[in-house]
């Protein structure tokens, strides 16, 4: 009976233990940073090039939002804009989302790069996107 109660009291300060620190253990070990702090965080804007569904958007969403530093990402495939807050004291590096992007074959540029769908409507009659890029009065 006493040795059950001690083992049951071990494993669960262990337990104990490990979720207190998981954070860190994470950090320490090259995972993704936990919770940056919001207050050191700026909203960066991105095109992301090679997305043409629902699915890569949910894709590139996810991805963004698993890389260190970033808060939260909003991504839409029709424009290819990827919006970000992202803490660069916390692990956030561009050319590293870009480099974990093209892995995956997307491609993270600047703001207002045009993507290959873009392109690809420009040219195959999608008058909305002429219209945008000034194609058609």
């Amino acid at each position: 009976q006493k040795r059950n109660s001690i083992t049951r009291l071990t494993v669960r300060t262990l337990l104990t233990l490990l979720l207190l620190f998981l954070p860190e253990v994470l950090r320490y070990g090259g995972g993704p940073a936990i919770a940056p702090p919001p207050g050191n965080a700026r909203r960066l804007v991105f095109t992301v090039d090679n997305m043409g569904c629902e699915a890569c958007e949910s894709a590139v969403r996810l991805e963004m939002e698993r890389f260190d530093g970033v808060l939260q990402a909003e991504v839409d495939f029709e424009t290819g804009r990827a919006e970000l807050l992202a803490a660069e004291d916390w692990g956030f590096s561009e050319s590293g989302l870009d480099e974990r992007l093209r892995l995956r074959g997307y491609e993270l540029h600047e703001e207002g790069w045009m993507t290959r769908k873009m392109k690809f409507d420009a040219m195959h009659g999608s008058t909305s996107m002429k219209s945008a890029l000034g194609l058609i009065g």
